[in-house]
């Protein structure tokens, strides 16, 4: 991310998520989101000149800030507390960074953050989470390099390396629905997968794998992905009990679109991305086979959707002669 003389804030980092905001355009948080990075390049340790020369850490920390301030809808920010409970917000998270620095994580976080050079450390998913929270807004997500890649994967429909299970990103709402449950959401799991033939099922929680703690999505994607054929251990919680499962990491491609009947006269159509051909022809299918069945109504589930390409929305369009009952 940088501050450039002009008023041009560029942010550069995860090639999946880059902004250019012009600041000669209308926008009520440009001169704020300014202020706020000077006021912590002053109070900064050792005195950096600009976000380059700060930990990489504490400039994810920043550039995730500034998206969500100058992206936001809220343009007050009121659910933030205002622009000063916000700007302290920020504040406070990077002096949690910085007490909470480890000398020894040092080599595994320098690098490029567009590259696999780094790697999200748990701390700064946390501070990140927290940010977010106290944001106000329960739908802005942060999604680490990790789990991003894997997000892609499946979106692209390319084999990912796994036991079978998609989570839930852990927000107020989440944790509201299950209070007292720990860890994130199963929200998905692929047919036939290792998951699928231990018994894991939708709502379940993970607890932990491999005897690490899981707290997060971002946990998960980071500790279950491995070498095929390599053993995982995870503990599941289902109500209040916990049960822990043995199974083999294998490679294994998860469809875009699921269809399934409801009822005599509803279907479901389960759609976890909206990227290209890998979304229409299913989609399509899914609707036909529905005309089929004369079924009435219908289901769309979003829940694990990320979003999609622009282009891929903009230009693929569904067949409208499909016959589709109405």
């Amino acid at each position: 991310m940088k501050l450039v003389d002009e008023g041009l804030l560029a942010f550069q980092g995860d090639s999946a998520a880059a902004w250019i905001y012009q600041a000669s355009k209308p926008n009520v948080n440009g001169a704020f989101v300014r202020e706020t990075i000077l006021q912590v390049l002053a109070q900064a340790p050792g005195s950096p000149r600009s976000q380059e020369d700060l930990p990489m850490e504490e400039q994810v920390l920043l550039q995730i800030w500034t998206a969500a301030t100058m992206y936001s809808l809220d343009k007050s920010l009121t659910k933030a507390g205002g622009t000063v409970a916000w700007s302290k917000t920020l504040q406070g998270e990077l002096q949690e960074l910085r007490n909470t620095w480890d000398p020894l994580q040092r080599v595994a976080l320098l690098g490029d953050i567009s590259g696999s050079s780094f790697q999200t450390s748990k701390r700064l998913v946390d501070v990140v989470s927290r940010l977010l929270e106290k944001f106000g807004d329960p739908y802005a997500q942060y999604y680490p390099p990790e789990e991003w890649s894997e997000i892609n994967d499946v979106a692209e429909g390319r084999d990912v390396v796994g036991i079978g299970v998609a989570f839930a990103q852990d927000t107020q709402d989440t944790r509201d629905r299950r209070p007292g449950m720990r860890g994130p959401e199963v929200v998905s799991v692929v047919p036939k997968s290792p998951a699928a033939e231990q018994g894991v099922r939708v709502s379940d929680r993970l607890v932990s794998v491999d005897g690490r703690a899981v707290r997060s999505a971002s946990d998960a994607a980071r500790w279950i992905p491995g070498k095929p054929k390599t053993t995982a251990v995870a503990t599941f919680q289902r109500a209040a009990a916990t049960y822990t499962i043995r199974v083999e990491r294998q490679g294994m491609r998860v469809d875009a679109v699921e269809f399934q009947q409801l009822s005599e006269v509803a279907g479901c159509i389960h759609i976890i991305s909206f990227n290209g051909a890998e979304v229409i022809s299913p989609v399509q299918r899914a609707l036909q086979q529905m005309a089929r069945l004369g079924l009435r109504f219908l289901v769309v589930d979003l829940r694990e959707n990320c979003g999609s390409l622009c282009m891929a929305c903009a230009c693929e369009r569904m067949d409208p002669t499909l016959g589709f009952p109405r």
